[in-house]
């Protein structure tokens, strides 16, 4: 079994993937690919393309892409990528109005500012 794996699991090919600063700062600890007790998928590759670009910018491209698909089972893989990027888009939001709200009991302007 671990012969088959080796080379195939999710943190391997997200290795493979990833740019040289993904890497880098993997090493350091910023984030792990396949620790125990977290499910998979967890991980964005390309954060400079995310960065740059941003989410709804690569929503509109998978949705290209999916327009384009000519197989089902291709399409429905691009409309869960859709509906992910969406979820993590809400997530974000939901943590923009809570810091927001939080700016409400700050006294200090430095603490509202990084807040803000």
């Amino acid at each position: 079994m671990f012969r088959y794996w080796r080379g195939r699991s999710i943190a391997e090919i997200a290795q493979e993937k990833m740019p040289p600063e993904s890497i880098a700062a993997s090493k350091t600890g910023l984030f792990t690919i396949g620790a125990p007790g977290t499910g998979i998928g967890h991980v964005i590759v390309n954060y400079k393309r995310v960065l740059q670009r941003g989410l709804e910018a690569i929503i509109e491209d998978i949705r290209a892409i999916k327009e384009s698909a000519v197989d089902d089972h291709k399409r429905m893989v691009y409309e869960a990528m859709e509906i992910e990027l969406r979820a993590a888009i809400e997530y974000a939001e939901r943590f923009a109005d809570l810091a927001e709200r939080m700016t409400g009991g700050e006294e200090g302007a430095q603490r509202r500012e990084e807040l803000l």
